[in-house]
């Protein structure tokens, strides 16, 4: 055999080696022969496979946790809304029927009092349909005040501050109405509450 056949033949060798090695993971080749390597940091494929496999488990988990987190808070706060839209409802229609039910027993005595025969029952029934009426007013305005505070539109701060301050009014004139002592001041205090 001749020089150049010797290098032909080791050249076969190592390219063969070379094939091999390339073919062959690098997790394959750190294993010892009887099992696998005591070395933390080379893993077999299944072992990465299996933690990337919990880490994606692991983040699912975590994500349902928070969409179900969110989810309740979400139904909580539905909840509250629908709470409350349902209470404001409630209260207009005890206000409304109150207005209602002093406003019929007002219009029986009205006749009373433009004619000055009147006594002070009277006037309690004229105080309290002026009240109720106020009341019902308020109420009103509390439900567009709680619309405009669930709406996200622009300019809701100043149309909220407008509102707060008629209802700040109308319970100004209510009191003025508490204090009235007969036909020609009630008169006044229910022109104002008009006005207002």
């Amino acid at each position: 055999m001749g020089k150049f056949n010797k290098v032909i033949l080791y050249g076969s060798y190592i390219t063969i080696i070379l094939i091999i090695f390339s073919t062959l993971s690098p997790v394959a080749l750190a294993r010892s022969g009887n099992g696998a390597s005591k070395n933390a940091d080379v893993q077999s494929p299944g072992t990465i496979q299996a933690r990337v496999k919990d880490k994606i488990q692991e983040r699912n988990l975590t994500e349902q946790i928070n969409q179900t987190e969110n989810g309740t808070l979400v139904r909580e706060q539905l909840r509250e809304i629908t709470l409350e839209r349902v209470q404001i409802k409630e209260q207009l229609k005890i206000q409304k029927s109150s207005y209602q039910s002093s406003k019929q027993n007002f219009l029986q005595i009205r006749t009373k009092l433009r004619s000055g025969n009147y006594n002070d029952e009277d006037l309690d029934t004229a105080r309290t349909y002026l009240n109720s009426s106020i009341d019902y007013m308020i109420t009103n305005l509390e439900k567009v005040r709680y619309n405009l505070e669930q709406s996200n539109g622009s300019g809701t701060e100043a149309r909220i501050a407008a509102i707060d301050e008629r209802i700040h009014q109308l319970e100004e004139e209510k009191e003025a109405i508490g204090s009235a002592s007969d036909v020609e001041e009630l008169s006044i205090a229910a022109n104002s509450v008009r006005g207002t």
